[in-house]
């Protein structure tokens, strides 16, 4: 049986603030060379990568912030209007699959 370990909050806020940093929305000035390389780079490193692990984002709509959730175990997409709603999912989520 395979054994996962819940990641703490220090690496989960770690994460989410390197992905925030990847996946910021660019202004509405045309995206400069180097932005454009970035985002291709993130984009390559996520599309080579086989991860089980939770994959979370931001985005930025005229409503305001959304946050993102892809588990590629089960292949569900959720998206959230705050931080709270996203971490309360996690912990949710933690609790039904892992502790059972």
């Amino acid at each position: 049986m395979e054994s996962y370990s819940h990641p703490s909050n220090c690496q989960i806020e770690l994460q989410r603030r390197q992905l925030e940093q990847l996946w910021q929305t660019p202004s509405a000035a045309p995206a400069q060379p180097w932005q454009v390389l970035r985002r291709l780079g993130a984009w390559l490193v996520k599309a080579l990568t086989t991860s089980n692990e939770l994959r979370i984002w931001v985005s930025k709509s005229s409503s305001g912030v959304l946050w993102h959730a892809y588990d590629p175990v089960t292949r569900q997409s959720r998206q959230f209007t705050s931080e709270h709603e996203l971490r309360s999912w996690i912990d949710q989520r933690y609790y039904q699959h892992y502790t059972q």
